[in-house]
């Protein structure tokens, strides 16, 4: 049966004579005569079978084996008993037409059937009042699961079997105290960073849609302290209802502003004052090559000495002709 993991040996010596002295021959009890009464038992004549002798030996076993069995395919007695005439004689705590019902084969709870809080029908529980569940072993109540607060199982687990199955990070037994709620500050940190210091966009509700801000939280039950660039600080409760964290900001230090503004103009004046100064050093760079290369052309220019020298492919403008006879003269 389900349940059990033990086996037993018995062993079995018959007793095939009977110290009764209540015999009757072919009893009424026993089909009309069929057999003889004898110890409360039938004891069949030759030919005759069944618990009352109501079979016929000659008959054929198998329609009446078939009726029983609840389907073709089912076994015998469902593999609980003996079909004997077309009937089925059941084992021990089994019954039924075909001894379809076992009470020996519901759930085991803490070692024993049905946790010792119901009964066996049918491969059934049946709890006691006050019970619940297919072994018994849930109590029917959910007065444990109350916290002095009032709220079943501090609002962070279900109830079951009068125990709180707590979220993740909350502590039995009533769910009341968070192992790791200071961690989930430091978690949901740019969330609260967006939603205090940004500018609650649709940016915001789409990154953090799981982190809300309340203006007044029913528990206060973490006190978180978290601190940003530029001196900032918000200081605010937490609380974590499923999978989402409420949180409710109490002290704020800092100005409001959209730290995303200051960090784009922080950028875009480094790439400004960064390309100016590039600018500057070549300019600077160019001037002092200039002023060098033109002081080197004028002294240069000063240090040139010139001589005087005639171009002997020139000739002259003028052409001096002298008259022979005249000199002659």
């Amino acid at each position: 049966p389900l349940g059990f993991s033990e086996h037993l040996v018995v062993r079995v010596n018959s007793l095939c004579a009977c110290n009764c002295g209540d015999l009757i021959n072919q009893a009424p009890h026993c089909s009309d005569g069929n057999g003889s009464l004898t110890c409360g038992m039938c004891s069949c004549d030759e030919g005759r079978l069944g618990k009352r002798c109501e079979c016929s030996a000659d008959e054929d076993s198998r329609p009446l084996s078939e009726d029983c069995r609840r389907n073709k395919t089912d076994l015998v007695c469902s593999g609980r008993g003996q079909c004997v005439c077309g009937r089925c004689i059941c084992r021990d705590k089994v019954h039924g037409d075909n001894c379809q019902c076992d009470d020996s084969s519901c759930e085991w709870h803490n070692g024993t059937m049905c946790g010792g809080k119901g009964r066996c029908v049918c491969g059934l529980c049946q709890c006691l009042p006050g019970y619940i569940g297919s072994a018994c072993d849930c109590e029917d109540s959910t007065d444990q699961c109350f916290p002095v607060n009032g709220t079943v199982c501090s609002g962070h687990g279900e109830c079951k079997c009068n125990q709180c199955e707590c979220e993740l990070g909350y502590q039995s037994p009533d769910c009341g105290h968070c192992l790791n709620c200071h961690l989930a500050c430091h978690i949901i940190k740019d969330c609260v960073r967006c939603w205090v210091f940004g500018a609650q966009d649709e940016d915001c509700t789409q990154r953090c849609g799981h982190v809300i801000m309340e203006t007044e939280l029913p528990r206060k039950e973490t006190n978180c302290s978290e601190s940003f660039h530029g001196g900032r600080r918000v200081d605010f409760f937490l609380e974590k209802r499923k999978n989402n964290y409420h949180f409710q900001v109490y002290n704020q230090v800092g100005e409001d502003h959209d730290t995303r503004l200051i960090t784009i103009v922080s950028v875009v004046s480094g790439i400004v004052f960064f390309g100016l100064l590039l600018l500057m050093t070549w300019r600077v760079l160019t001037e002092v090559y200039d002023r060098r290369e033109f002081n080197r052309f004028m002294k240069e220019r000063k240090n040139e000495r010139w001589h005087e020298a005639s171009n002997p492919l020139y000739k002259g403008a003028t052409t001096t002709i002298v008259n022979p006879k005249f000199m002659a003269e």
